[in-house]
């Protein structure tokens, strides 16, 4: 309530100022429209500051917030994209950045915008947003696996990209159902190794997941070369793996189906001790790249030969956790990451996956099927500002939907 009252103290004894002709700079100016709302003012103000000097990137900033009040998300983008090469760190700027894609409609830019953002100086910031974007990931992910089901028979097999591949989850087919676990461990280490090949598009493995989900098939996550064809045709995949895991040793076996073609292109095997595992899994790999005959730089190759873990029990406990995640089971999956983090400090999967687990109270997979993107971003300026509350700055402020009064440095808020 106090700087609510500052900026309206502020605003008082500027305003007549303005009317009189005193001088101000530009930037002040604007923020002054701002504070009236006078939206088409402030843009004139801002840009009469970029003029004097293209490089204020605190100018650009606003600018593209007072763009946003007036419904100009393409030029407000371009203003932040502009203040971001001058201030890469700035919260802000990358927030309403996401916020003017989601004006726009583009849903996974304004998340894969979120998903970049880094601030060494600042991690706990760079963390919350991190387990804000799983969610909104989660809110994107469900919706366009119910509108590729609802939109099947519109859609065309000449718009599957030639370069795109989905991985489904390995089929335990042990007796004991021993290897459950490694059902989604050993699809998560694969797709992640493929998505190191520039020649490829990998789809994302919550894509898999939720049409799997909507489908009814969520409880195995199983497809076989006969279902194959339709699921590439929904996930708008040309190349489709799957696969089973048998026991005695460790033994998988992957089939490549075309989705155009509606027919297997090829088969990979291999056979390892269940102790060695990762070596399976690079065998796996490297095959299903020669079967599709994707060229590959010897510094990709480079990325994707290293083990991710050589741990058994790792990822089995990785597994575990990314069956609780896909649920919203996020304090569990959290334990299962840190477990298997535990086990070996160099899983690196595991480490990102226990950092994009949100707390405890966040959504759960129902909630957030009904949770629009802009609800998301919503919930995400609330936390970030909680963060800027309790001390941490930030490098800004901003402006967060639906919060009227300026908050601590470091959060997303300000009193437009």
């Amino acid at each position: 309530m106090k700087s609510k009252r500052i900026s309206w103290i502020s605003a008082f004894w500027l305003s007549p100022m303005l009317l009189l002709g005193v001088a101000c700079s530009p930037l002040m100016k604007g923020n002054i429209h701002m504070d009236f709302k006078n939206y088409e003012a402030a843009v004139a103000s801002y840009r009469q500051a970029i003029e004097s000097n293209p490089d204020d990137w605190e100018a650009r900033q606003k600018l593209g917030i007072a763009y946003l009040k007036t419904e100009r998300p393409q030029q407000a983008a371009a203003e932040f994209t502009r203040a971001l090469k001058g201030n890469p760190h700035d919260p802000v700027s990358t927030y309403h950045l996401s916020e003017a894609y989601l004006q726009m409609g583009q849903r996974r830019q304004a998340i894969e915008i979120l998903r970049q953002y880094r601030n060494p100086q600042h991690p706990d910031l760079e963390e919350e947003i991190r387990k804000q974007v799983t969610l909104m990931e989660f809110s994107e992910t469900i919706q366009a696996a119910r509108k590729a089901l609802a939109e099947e028979r519109s859609l065309k097999p000449g718009e599957i990209g030639q370069g795109t591949i989905a991985v489904f989850y390995f089929k335990d087919t042990s007796p004991d159902h021993s290897l459950r676990y490694l059902q989604k461990a050993m699809a998560a280490l694969i797709m992640t190794d493929l998505a190191k090949v520039s020649a490829l598009q990998v789809l994302e493995r919550l894509q898999v997941h939720f049409l799997l989900a909507e489908m009814q098939l969520g409880q195995t996550g199983i497809v076989d070369a006969a279902n194959a064809p339709r699921m590439g045709h929904l996930l708008g995949a040309e190349n489709l793996v799957v696969g089973v895991i048998s026991a005695g040793s460790l033994n998988v076996q992957a089939s490549i189906a075309s989705t155009s073609r509606q027919n297997i292109i090829g088969s990979v095997s291999a056979q390892s001790k269940l102790e060695e595992f990762y070596k399976l899994q690079k065998e796996i790999v490297y095959n299903l790249l020669k079967v599709l005959k994707v060229p590959f730089t010897p510094q990709e190759e480079q990325i994707f030969s290293k083990y991710h873990t050589k741990e058994l029990q790792a990822v089995v406990y990785f597994g575990q956790g990314l069956e609780a995640f896909d649920v919203g089971q996020w304090t569990e999956a959290a334990e299962f990451f840190r477990k298997a983090e535990e086990i070996d400090p160099d899983f690196e999967l595991a480490r990102m996956y226990r950092g994009a687990c949100p707390g405890g109270s966040a959504p759960g997979v129902a909630a957030l099927g009904q949770m629009t993107a802009m609800d998301s971003l919503t919930t995400l300026s609330a936390a970030v500002a909680a963060i800027g509350a309790s001390g941490s700055s930030a490098g800004g402020t901003g402006d967060g939907p639906g919060d009227p009064g300026p908050v601590a440095a470091g959060g997303i808020s300000v009193s437009w």
